[in-house]
């Protein structure tokens, strides 16, 4: 997940690679707070896919084609929002953590999401990258 190896950039490998460091995140974060014993629930929720005008700026045949098929598959944005809404609100939830969130349900995240030694290097060098900038004097003051 976290590499040094210059590869070229891809949008869609960089947005499926965002979502999977969320997950990540979710599980490492919700492991420690519980180790701190922490009153705090964190939880990682996936709206699926919304007809937004995100990709309003994708250009080609594919990802218009793709588009117009998937159409009736999208959901609106109040859908999307219903799962957000129900991981922050709904007493069945009370002091769940860590878990992936779907259609307002729990469900299993990629198997890439399953490792929590990946999560912990992910948080490793996260706070590397945090260090390393914050120890770098902001010229702009």
């Amino acid at each position: 997940l976290v590499t040094r190896r210059k590869i070229p950039y891809d949008a869609t490998q960089a947005y499926a690679v965002s979502k999977l460091a969320n997950v990540l995140h979710t599980k490492e974060l919700a492991a420690r707070l519980q180790e701190m014993g922490a009153d705090v629930t964190v939880n990682c929720v996936h709206p699926g896919i919304v007809r937004t005008r995100l990709n309003r700026d994708r250009e080609g045949l594919v990802t218009d084609l793709a588009f117009v098929l998937l159409s009736k598959l999208l959901k609106t944005i109040p859908q999307a929002a219903a799962t957000t809404c129900y991981a922050a609100v709904h007493p069945r939830l009370a002091g769940v953590s860590g878990r992936y969130l779907a259609d307002c349900n729990e469900a299993l995240p990629s198997p890439a999401a399953a490792s929590r030694s990946e999560a912990a290097r992910l948080w490793q060098a996260s706070e590397d990258m945090i260090c390393a900038s914050s120890s770098q004097p902001d010229k702009n003051i």
